[in-house]
């Protein structure tokens, strides 16, 4: 995301577009998973959910691609300044 980030602001959408698609698919792929794995052998006892921030607004399954592109979430949960 952080590589979209940069193509973003450096004026080239299209490879912007493809490191965001593909950083996607593979945190996509890292979340089902964590699911599969804790289906088939669930831990004893459930570890805390790890968070991005330090001051606990978001926990890392609650975190997606679809939710990074909606405005509401970004502003709202994330309380990152409107663009």
């Amino acid at each position: 995301m952080a590589l979209a980030s940069v193509a973003w602001t450096a004026g080239d959408r299209v490879e912007a577009e493809k490191q965001l698609g593909l950083a996607c698919q593979r945190l996509d792929q890292l979340e089902a998973d964590a699911i599969n794995r804790n289906k088939i052998n669930p831990p004893a006892q459930l570890p805390p959910r790890l968070l991005f921030t330090i001051d606990d607004g978001v926990s890392a399954l609650d975190i997606s691609c679809t939710r990074l592109r909606n405005q509401e979430f970004l502003t709202e949960r994330l309380e990152w300044p409107a663009s």
